[in-house]
């Protein structure tokens, strides 16, 4: 087959095009992106509304569900590790205050990876460049994390830790980079395609 034969069959401008594209969102049709961004944001809007309601909670009655939550864990635990009972009352006779303190952490590390992730997916679909993108989700977890710790000040039993604020930040950072690296590895797949069509369909030379 003749290169002009070729150029008939695939239009290499367009491939080698759309193989070197690298984020997410340049693959995406208008309707799904709409899609997708509204779902993104709704989820993200419930994030808030969930971290608010927590961060409502007076101290007694937050480390009360920390503390069931602990409680569930060390019930897991031993039920998987054996050697110990796994009742609800043996599990409370084990439970310590440093776990509770680690699995509020993690919880907060938590929310704010999916804050991150949620946040900068819909940037890399929408906003170029994408390094203005990740300075404004950036800017947006620290001054969500930081007006959390404001909220939390104002409740009885709670107070305010700029610790807390490094561990959202750094958990939505976390989220950031997940999907920098959903979107690099989307990148080497979709190039490793168009490398495959462009070698199948190359033409012969003669002799």
């Amino acid at each position: 087959m003749h290169l002009d034969e070729c150029s008939e069959v695939f239009d290499y401008k367009k491939l080698t095009r759309k193989a070197r594209r690298p984020v997410l969102g340049e693959d995406f049709n208008l309707r799904r992106k709409k899609i997708y961004t509204i779902v993104a944001a709704t989820l993200l809007l419930c994030l808030y509304i969930a971290i608010f309601c927590f961060s409502a909670e007076e101290g007694e009655e937050s480390s009360a569900l920390s503390r069931k939550v602990t409680e569930m864990i060390l019930k897991v635990y031993h039920g998987i590790v054996g050697g110990a009972d796994s009742g609800a009352g043996n599990a409370a006779a084990v439970w310590d205050s440093s776990l509770e303190g680690i699995i509020r952490k993690l919880a907060h590390f938590m929310e704010y990876m999916c804050m991150g992730l949620l946040s900068y997916s819909i940037v890399v679909l929408w906003y170029k460049p994408l390094w203005r993108g990740r300075f404004f989700v950036l800017l947006q977890l620290v001054i969500s994390a930081g007006m959390d710790e404001f909220h939390q000040y104002f409740i009885p039993g709670r107070f305010a830790s700029f610790k807390d604020v490094l561990i959202d930040t750094a958990g939505g950072i976390a989220g950031i980079l997940v999907i920098i690296i959903l979107c690099k590895i989307r990148e080497k797949i979709t190039n490793r395609s168009g490398k495959r069509l462009l070698t199948y369909d190359k033409p012969m030379r003669k002799g």
